[in-house]
């Protein structure tokens, strides 16, 4: 870490002081969608215009050519409900110089408008200012700055106010504009240069050259059933974080439905929102499906990839094989006779892995194996190469019955079986006699390598704690960092 001395630190925070404390207020959010209208959301929206617009502010902070240096703070910075009051509450406890609200008008009419208290004053001007911007950046019809007692224009003790940037309800010129992410970016660029204006600078767009990256995110299973009857119907939600609208695009989920023993795919459906795309930085979708006939067990495979990219462009995925769902009944792998006296017999061998993951397999015996205890030890064989890449053991006190392993494949082979051995004893395994043995090497199953997964739950996109005041900004200059780019519309 560079050195820095409370001197340094004292003169460069002074050189860097924000011009103006500003809150974003995307309404609605949580249980509280708003308007909705054309397979869009009202919330989800006034969320990525926010998201936008203090994008813009931080990269106007960190871009030295021109603009100004602001702290920025947001009533919500996720798909959560807040109190009205609350959002009041916190601006004023911080002192904000500014309380800029964005929404998204409904009941079928054209354009956009921009509401303030009170004609007269700083919060009129404000309005007015972001009125004209918002005009300049979508071109929609003007329908002026207009005055309402609205609860965050009247409850804030600072010039506020409050955009309906276009019609929900309406499709063109409107909802059309607002279904483009790059759009809503522009929202939130032309919210910078209002403030910008209203602070007395110059309108400026800031840039920056370093690579914005790849979009990111996290794509989850819940309330995956346990087991199912054959033609149940049922649902899987997926759930999904990311940061694809920070690049202007929107994103879609798959599920696949996969028997856990052949590995094909019994269904596969995708949502889009009716071609619209993922909404927000995060939420969930339930996908609706009907259990299948003639399998014993199937896992669910989710996926997001940008929208219209499917499957093969996919950036994350989660799939429920370290826990199968049974088909026809709670343990339908056990079913039927036993092996013969002093056989074994494989059973449950999924169709896939993922590496690191871990998974387990079944193995039944038969009596007669075993005079008293035992172990009973699995390989793990690379089919290409023929060679054990891991092995373990057990031990065995029950004369007959079904043991399960527990077992995580680390290596590189994409296709792998398995050979289970009974030994007499556990100091036995790999150089002992085997009693019985049996294999899947006649059905090798596949390996997937997964993708990289983030650890701490969440993902850049909803960081509860990304803001951007005095200290943040000495840190980024001190230590080199820079804000991601983004492109201008």
């Amino acid at each position: 870490m560079i050195p820095v001395t409370f001197v340094a630190l004292a003169l460069w925070a002074g050189s860097v002081r924000a011009d103006s404390l500003i809150v974003i207020d995307p309404g609605h959010g949580g249980y509280d969608p708003g308007a909705v209208g054309n397979g869009l959301y009202e919330d989800e929206l006034n969320l990525e215009a926010g998201l936008a617009f203090r994008d813009w502010l931080e990269l106007d902070s960190s871009d030295t050519s021109g603009g100004g240096r602001w702290d920025v703070y947001m009533t919500r910075e996720s798909d959560t409900y807040v109190e009205l009051s609350s959002r009041c509450d916190y601006a004023n406890s911080l002192g904000a110089d500014y309380f800029m609200s964005i929404h998204t008008n409904a009941g079928g009419g054209d354009g956009t408008e921009t509401y303030a208290y009170a004609s007269g004053g700083t919060a009129d001007s404000l309005a007015h200012d972001v009125q004209d911007e918002i005009l300049d950046h979508l071109g929609t019809r003007d329908r002026g700055v207009k005055y309402e007692s609205f609860y965050v224009l009247v409850n804030t003790s600072m010039p506020a106010d409050l955009a309906e940037m276009a019609f929900i309800d309406t499709w063109s010129g409107n909802a059309e504009l607002l279904s483009d992410p790059a759009n809503l970016d522009a929202v939130g660029l032309a919210h910078l240069h209002a403030i910008q204006r209203q602070t007395g600078l110059a309108s400026y767009t800031p840039s920056d050259d370093t690579d914005p990256g790849e979009p990111t995110g996290r794509v989850w299973l819940e309330d995956v059933p346990g087991s199912l009857e054959s033609a149940e119907a049922f649902t899987v939600t997926v759930g999904y974080q990311t940061d694809l609208h920070s690049f202007g695009e929107r994103g879609e989920l798959g599920l696949r439905m996969v028997d856990a023993g052949q590995w094909n795919t019994l269904d596969e459906q995708s949502w889009d929102n009716g071609g619209v795309g993922i909404q927000g930085p995060e939420g969930e979708y339930a996908f609706e499906l009907e259990a299948p006939s003639g399998v014993e067990a199937v896992i669910f495979i989710a996926w997001m990839s940008p929208l219209g990219a499917g499957w093969d462009e996919r950036f994350d995925d989660a799939n429920s094989s370290s826990s199968p769902t049974t088909v026809g009944g709670d343990e339908p792998v056990d079913t039927g006779e036993p092996p013969s006296d002093g056989e074994l017999e494989l059973l449950g061998v999924p169709g896939f892995v993922v590496v690191g993951q871990p998974f387990e397999i079944k193995v039944r015996h038969g009596e007669g194996v075993w005079d008293g205890p035992g172990s009973l030890g699995v390989e793990l064989v690379e089919y290409e190469r023929g060679l054990v890449a891991q092995s373990q053991s057990i031990a065995i006190e029950q004369v007959a019955g079904t043991e399960t392993i527990g077992v995580t494949y680390d290596g590189p082979s994409e296709l792998i079986w398995f050979h289970v051995c009974a030994y007499e004893d556990v100091s036995d395994f790999g150089a002992g006699r085997c009693l019985a043995e049996d294999s899947s090497e006649s059905s090798p199953t596949r390996v997937m390598q997964g993708r990289e997964r983030f650890t701490d739950g969440g993902c850049a996109c909803s960081s509860p704690g990304r803001r951007s005041g005095e200290w943040i900004m000495v840190l980024l200059a001190v230590l080199g960092l820079v804000v991601r780019r983004r492109g201008s519309p």
